[in-house]
């Protein structure tokens, strides 16, 4: 009876411990076991009979310009209501630019305290929705959550500030549109924008005004938002290579008179190589190829005369062999490995070059890496 007895306590331990589920530290073996607390459950005495009330949990600042604000703050007020103290144990705001700061770390029964919260609208602009966690012992509602809402106007913001045209052909056109916003108050004066400049005489720049929309945001007042076009067009000419141009918009806002927008393209001749760049590995013996097309833009017929691979150690590290579905206006090729490492793994890189029969672009030359490593 002594032996059933003692097997039934044993069973219960068993079954006790596993229930809470420990987690053995991997760097001390043999310590004793800790128990793993499930995220977001705050280690609050049950017993506590200190108790939050809060009359207010949410503040909306409005509309306010991001540029006329240094900090916007606002103090939430609560009260012990319990019979024991109330211990502030953390606060935790939900960013970076939010800073929160309680009045007191401990409340007596019947007093109050506040949460100052203060927002740092620099570079912040649109609706903001700000959360600050309050971690007190109060069994009941260890954490409390207060929420701080609003809209910082911008001012003036354009988007994107870099426009990437792509890759274009010669004498070939391309077009993009960017946007240019301005908030105001209500009463503020409307500004606009007086001119646009290029750094080019290939870009063009048109702006197109749209009329003045009221905004109202939820639980907010209203503020009057002008959005822009900006369409800014290219027009290549015979160059070939990598272009880097502006577009300055220029205002009669005193505060923000000029902004600047950044364009890239290339110029890469009628044919178009596909992928730009050749990547092939081969693994313990195991060759990988790659398939690349070299096409015509405007659908132009064009011959492949020559194929030659030059590797940047003087030696032609890929086999290069164009493929039966090549047509006259898409030439198909595949390129494998020939060389082997001189250690385990090599990785060469060169240029495939193409001599075509076009006259305005006879060569094409696309970038290759290889990779070979050696079979163990």
């Amino acid at each position: 009876m002594k032996v059933v007895k003692l097997l039934c306590v044993v069973c219960f331990c068993l079954v006790s411990i596993s229930a809470v589920r420990p987690v053995w530290s991997e760097d001390t073996p043999g310590s004793l076991p800790v128990i793993e607390e499930k995220e977001g459950q705050e280690n609050v005495d049950a017993s506590s009979k200190a108790r939050i009330e809060v009359t207010n949990t949410e503040f909306d600042f409005g509309a306010v310009k991001s540029s006329e604000q240094k900090n916007i703050s606002h103090n939430f007020v609560f009260r012990n209501s319990g019979e024991e103290d109330l211990i502030i144990r953390e606060v935790k705001p939900s960013c970076g630019c939010t800073a929160a700061v309680a009045s007191a770390t401990q409340v007596v029964p019947g007093a109050t305290a506040s949460l100052a919260v203060s927002l740092n609208p620099k570079g912040k602009f649109g609706r903001q929705n700000l959360t600050v966690r309050l971690i007190t012992n109060d069994p009941k509602s260890s954490t409390t959550s207060f929420r701080m809402t609003g809209t910082l106007l911008s001012g003036w913001r354009v988007l994107p500030v870099f426009v990437e045209m792509g890759a274009l052909g010669k004498n070939q056109a391309a077009t993009r549109e960017v946007i240019v916003t301005s908030q105001y108050m209500p009463g503020d004066p409307m500004h606009k924008i007086t001119h646009l400049k290029t750094s080019s005489p290939e870009i063009t720049a048109v702006t197109v005004e749209s009329p003045a929309v009221p905004v109202s945001p939820p639980q907010n007042q209203s503020y009057i938002e002008v959005r822009r076009t900006v369409r800014i067009a290219v027009n290549v000419a015979e160059k070939m290579g990598e272009f880097n141009q502006t577009v300055q918009v220029a205002t009669d806002d005193p505060e923000s008179p000029t902004h600047v927008i950044n364009v890239h393209w290339s110029v890469e001749g009628d044919i178009e190589t596909q992928p730009k760049k050749i990547f092939i590995t081969e693994v313990n013996g195991k060759k990988n190829t790659r398939d690349f097309i070299l096409t015509s833009r405007t659908g132009k017929e064009f011959s492949i005369v020559s194929c030659t691979v030059k590797g940047n150690k003087g030696t032609d590290d890929i086999e290069v062999t164009e493929k039966p579905e090549s047509t006259k206006t898409r030439h198909v090729f595949t390129s494998s490995t020939k060389f082997v490492p001189e250690k385990v793994y090599e990785t060469r890189s060169g240029m495939v070059i193409f001599k075509t029969d076009l006259p305005d672009q006879p060569e094409v030359s696309v970038p290759y890496t290889a990779t070979v490593r050696k079979p163990k």
